[in-house]
């Protein structure tokens, strides 16, 4: 079995966009199994402090027009 370094010398050896393809895939086999990456506790406050307020909140549209917004003002 290789191993992580040997794995990362390969993948330097990649194209750009294969290294992203190989990324790419790494992230989706991690979510196969979520429940098995550890996240650390400081995650979990941040998710409990955000769950209390949800009415700050933005969603996705409000959040792109803000950003289009702040664009045009540059």
């Amino acid at each position: 079995m290789k191993t992580v370094e040997d794995i990362i010398a390969a993948a330097s050896s990649l194209s750009p966009a294969e290294r992203l393809q190989l990324v790419e895939a790494i992230w989706d086999s991690l979510l196969e199994s979520p429940n098995t990456i550890p996240a650390p506790d400081w995650h979990r406050q941040v998710l409990d402090e955000r769950r209390k307020s949800p009415a700050e909140m933005l969603d996705w549209e409000e959040v792109k027009a803000r950003l289009r917004k702040r664009a045009g003002e540059g």
